[in-house]
């Protein structure tokens, strides 16, 4: 639905005269509502009489359109009032600065992380465990112990290293944000293929800066930046997934950590447990060609693709091409499936010139449950394809790596 009613958020492409009213009223609804600072008239008026005026109700959110697009469920998958919607609605009324303010009135009461680790000491099992806990469950999960136990191995590293590679993580995921958004707003590459707008890679990036904060006491230095990645090279996903490596690798290069399908680069890259359709209609070596419509619904929990489609599904780690394969990489060995299908797999080679080419292996697809391990699935698929190769891997190792246990499954 549409979150502001009282006006366009979208410019009339027909009418200049129209589209050019449309965008200032929507400049004038951002700076209402608090963002740059062009209506220097009103700002100076508050400024004088030390008071603070309220957003107009034109510009506040639709309270009905955000319950319905911002749904929140129980624990057990029931349909429950919106939390966003809550949070969003009841605070529209005020500016950034106003709520800047109400924020920091409240700073006295909140406990920060810094202050939290300085006072409590190493993470224990128990501060991972809900009132119910009953141990890891049906689902080969790990446990609180084995979570707790990462986290002090990436807080009490002697050297910089954790920290350094979680700060790249964070820089990769904000990076697929605003590398989506230059093609987003490309009007030739929108006209060539679809660009979604990459609201999971912006989720994503919070949830790796949260983490840094959490497990350091320190916000991630951005400033440290993150080379490119090698030229003609087939990268992977997650821990003993490298196609190259057979299955001795730690975890993926740090340069193509990403947090969304959207920002996925290319193939054998993809993570997380959001199946995304194998469009058999493509052919394996085109990369650059979009999902057709009919294998596409907008379904916000699934990332944006069709969960009740037949399939076959791109498999992670060995998905054919960019935005195939899902996002979350590393894999969160918290990471399960929703629901149960069956994937195509593929096999990589390498071409004169030095890239790689997807070729789909006739006959070959795994299936996978709900309820399994992503990087299980994604592991059998491996195994698969190196077999498809004439080699054997061992069995899928432990969760070895501490990234693999401190991020939480993909949202």
């Amino acid at each position: 639905m549409r979150e502001f009613m009282g006006f366009e958020s979208t410019v009339a492409l027909t009418y200049p005269d129209i589209a050019k009213q449309q965008i200032v009223q929507m400049m004038n609804a951002i700076t209402d509502q608090g963002e740059g600072a062009t209506l220097n008239f009103r700002l100076m008026q508050a400024q004088a009489l030390h008071l603070l005026q309220a957003v107009a109700p034109s510009y506040q959110s639709s309270q009905p359109a955000l319950e319905s697009d911002y749904p929140s469920f129980s624990d057990t998958g029931e349909l429950e009032l919106s939390a966003d919607a809550k949070a969003r609605y009841e605070n529209d009324k005020l500016d950034h600065y106003e709520r800047f303010q109400v924020v920091a009135s409240m700073l006295p009461e909140i406990v920060t992380w810094p202050q939290w680790l300085a006072s409590h000491g190493p993470w224990k099992a128990e501060d991972l465990q809900t009132s119910d806990y009953e141990g890891p469950g049906p689902y080969g999960l790990p446990t609180t112990q084995q979570t707790a136990d990462a986290l002090n191995a990436l807080a009490h590293d002697p050297g910089t290293v954790n920290y350094r590679t979680l700060t790249q993580a964070s820089i990769g995921a904000i990076a697929g944000v605003t590398t989506v958004l230059n093609d987003y707003w490309n009007a030739e590459k929108q006209a060539k293929q679809t660009v979604r707008f990459p609201m999971p890679s912006m989720g994503g990036s919070g949830d790796r800066m949260a983490i840094c904060w959490a497990v350091f006491g320190k916000a991630p230095d951005l400033s440290i930046g993150l080379a490119p990645p090698a030229q003609n090279t087939l990268f992977h996903a997650c821990q003993s997934l490298d196609f190259n490596g057979q299955g001795t690798n730690d975890c993926a290069n740090v340069a193509i950590f990403h947090t969304c399908k959207g920002s996925n680069n290319c193939r054998a890259q993809g993570g997380c447990g959001f199946v995304q359709i194998f469009n058999t209609g493509t052919a394996p070596s085109n990369c650059s060609s979009k999902l057709k419509a009919e294998t596409m619904l907008e379904v916000r929990t699934f990332g944006g693709c069709n969960p009740f489609a037949d399939g076959p599904y791109s498999a992670p780690s060995d998905n054919k091409c960019g935005s195939f394969g899902g996002c979350a990489v590393p894999i969160s060995a918290y990471q399960l499936y929703p629901k149960s299908g069956h994937m195509q797999l593929f096999d990589f080679v390498q071409q004169s010139g030095g890239g790689w080419h997807a070729v789909e292996i006739d006959g070959a697809q795994i299936d996978f449950g709900k309820g399994m391990s992503v990087h299980a699935v994604a592991y059998k698929a491996y195994q698969e394809v190196m077999k498809h190769r004439g080699k054997t891997v061992p069995a899928e190792p432990a969760p070895s790596n501490t990234l693999r246990l401190v991020f939480p499954p993909s949202t």
